[in-house]
């Protein structure tokens, strides 16, 4: 009698600390059906012990039952993950961006340009950016290239995961058909993969002063002109 009470106290007991602990288990049934309760007994052979959410015990027999899955674990590792993206911030350091954007023209006579290149600098807080860079340029219509060198100045508005970005490039063409002043003017939105490496994508305004030549059908010698060929840029980048 003894020893039957003894086993039912600890019994008890184990129930109530599994409770207080807050740790459920989820029973899958063999026909489908899940059954959410925390655990009380686990009987070798026989069955799982459970006790449901109005208090209420019941026990499915082991040839029944399909899996059970310790929920606190599923629920810690999807708050581990959040609290992960959460977690993230914008370190400090040497950075390097690339990046890939498309140029439509805005002019009388507009001018798209496909455009590579990036920047290298040093990330002086988690919100300011200064670095020097260059963007190899091809103007479809001319057949033209040019590859103006910039400063790069940037500002991540929120030391998040997730943040609005601004930045200004200003610079120099003097190498290929492009000669001229540079500048890009953009806003866009960062997203951190974690504390260096990010992806970002962006809209801007784009001026590129540069010497066109060009055709004119009423007269019989090749034009040139120097011109600012002003434009709306969507660019791509990654940074790490």
């Amino acid at each position: 009698m003894k020893k039957l009470l003894i086993l039912l106290i600890l019994a008890l007991g184990m129930g109530q600390l599994a409770i207080a602990r807050g740790l459920k288990e989820t029973t899958y049934l063999k026909k489908g059906n899940t059954f959410r309760g925390m655990p009380i007994e686990n009987i070798p052979n026989i069955g799982v012990n459970a006790q449901n959410a109005d208090g209420s015990n019941l026990t499915y027999r082991t040839s029944k039952i399909e899996r059970v899955a310790n929920e606190e674990r599923q629920n810690a590792s999807s708050d581990t993950t959040v609290s992960s993206f959460r977690s993230r911030r914008i370190d400090s350091g040497f950075k390097f961006f690339v990046e890939s954007a498309y140029a439509a023209g805005t002019d009388d006579e507009p001018f798209s340009r496909w455009e590579i290149g990036g920047s290298a600098g040093y990330q002086l807080s988690p919100r300011f950016y200064l670095g020097a860079g260059a963007n190899l340029i091809y103007l479809n219509s001319q057949k033209q290239v040019g590859l103006p060198v910039f400063v790069d100045f940037r500002v991540n508005v929120l030391n998040r995961a997730i943040s609005p970005i601004a930045g200004i490039k200003t610079g120099w063409s003097f190498i290929g058909d492009l000669n001229g002043f540079y500048l890009n003017p953009y806003t866009g939105c960062r997203f951190g993969l974690n504390n260096k490496l990010a992806l970002h994508v962006a809209v801007g305004y784009e001026l590129q002063r540069a010497s066109i030549t060009y055709n004119d059908y009423t007269s019989p010698f090749i034009q040139t002109k120097y011109a600012s060929l002003e434009a709306f840029k969507v660019q791509f980048g990654v940074e790490f």
